[in-house]
């Protein structure tokens, strides 16, 4: 804050606003960590009180709707996590990191191919594009019977390609379901104990980079959708 008084004086509004807006967020990341932990006391115990419940019917739903909080949770406390996270940039194998996750999954049941090079090598922050990919490729398995994850390499980016054989996303929901919190009332919602949360995240992890993530359905020959891609854009830095 220097120079003539009109200038210091705009540079000291906006420095304290900077320092307001950096306070909201901590404060509301905080907030949300703090409300997570200490639900799930609360839930543990009815979770044990549960199991005393004789109607096996009725025991089932509590204890559904009991993981279906366990659930909302834990996406909270992913979304705080990453709200809070300072990482480094380092040279990460994204080829290498793909034909993991492709193999983790297959592991599981899962039908995933991959195509692209054997090596890859781009700078980014770790640990935030493993679980973006991770979560961009438990979706597609989740919600489809196959899927087939692309690797191309540019001259200035990377670009992962994830397309599933699912039911799609509302071509009028692509763009809102990158909003937090916003969930698709189709196929793809149904029984997922979804918060709403993955989409928005890798999205902002994507941007992030200096990136661009794109959602567009798939479409067969004679028209019908047959799955969503999901286009990861991670330039080379």
């Amino acid at each position: 804050e220097q120079g003539p008084t009109e200038f210091r004086a705009i540079a000291g509004a906006f420095n304290a606003m900077r320092e307001k807006i950096h306070r909201f967020v901590r404060d509301r990341t905080e907030m949300v960590v703090a409300l997570s932990h200490d639900l799930r006391t609360p839930l543990t115990r009815l979770r044990l009180r549960t199991e005393y419940v004789e109607d096996a019917e009725q025991r089932q739903r509590f204890l559904d709707d009991l993981r279906f909080m366990e659930r909302i949770i834990e996406q909270l406390l992913s979304f705080a996590a990453f709200e809070k996270q300072e990482e480094t940039m380092e040279r990460v194998d994204i080829a290498a990191l793909l034909q993991t996750l492709c193999d983790d999954r297959v592991d599981a049941g899962a039908t995933i191919e991959y195509e692209g090079p054997r090596r890859c090598v781009l700078r980014c922050r770790p640990t935030a594009i493993h679980r973006t990919l991770m979560n961009l490729l438990d979706n597609a398995a989740k919600y489809s019977d196959y899927t087939l994850v692309n690797l191309r390499e540019m001259s200035d980016e990377v670009i992962v390609l994830i397309a599933d054989s699912g039911p799609g996303i509302p071509e009028a929901e692509l763009e809102a379901v990158l909003r937090p919190f916003y969930r698709v009332d189709t196929a793809r919602a149904q029984d997922t104990g979804g918060l709403g949360m993955g989409l928005h995240v890798a999205n902002r992890v994507v941007q992030d980079h200096g990136g661009k993530l794109i959602l567009r359905n798939r479409h067969a020959p004679d028209g019908p959708s047959s799955g969503l891609e999901v286009e990861v854009h991670l330039p080379r830095q």
